[in-house]
């Protein structure tokens, strides 16, 4: 006959094991978050930044106007063609437009920026968007190129 208990392990072993894993588990769920927060942060940015590129590249292959127009509060956006809107987007889950900063060569607040068939943008500043933890990141819109600049990437 063989001993049971030389055959496998006890139950206490088995919960020592369990707890030792729940435990970690628990230290390392906050940093997954934080990190995935951080990611669909860094993708909403990136996201925008390749949406005005493509409305100035259409501004200049087409000869007609395209822009983006931000919805503040929200993680939505729409892409115009000469003013119509023709598709919405979003932002990743959990990040939102916090504010815009966009003027006119009159210095008139925007709540978006159209490229005219040359490619110059109708206005220049910033977009902030940020996640749900409140980290935040800038992109700034430079003025007479409309070239896009992110700031607040790896912080």
């Amino acid at each position: 006959m063989t001993d049971r208990r030389a055959a496998g392990f006890a139950l206490l072993e088995l919960l020592l094991v369990v707890a030792i894993l729940g435990s970690i588990g628990a230290l390392a769920w906050p940093i997954y978050g934080q990190s995935a927060a951080r990611a669909k942060l860094e993708t909403s940015a990136r996201l925008i930044q390749s949406e005005l590129r493509l409305a100035r590249e259409q501004a200049l292959a087409r000869g007609v106007s395209h822009g983006v127009a931000f919805s503040i509060g929200t993680g939505s956006y729409q892409v115009r063609r000469a003013g119509i809107v023709i598709r919405i987007g979003n932002l990743e889950e959990g990040v939102r437009f916090l504010a815009t900063d966009l003027k006119d060569s009159s210095g008139r607040p925007q709540t978006g920026v159209d490229f005219s068939f040359d490619g110059s943008p109708s206005s220049s500043g910033t977009i902030t968007l940020v996640e749900a933890g409140g980290r935040s990141v800038t992109l700034l819109l430079i003025e007479g190129t409309g070239h896009v600049v992110i700031n607040g990437l790896g912080n």
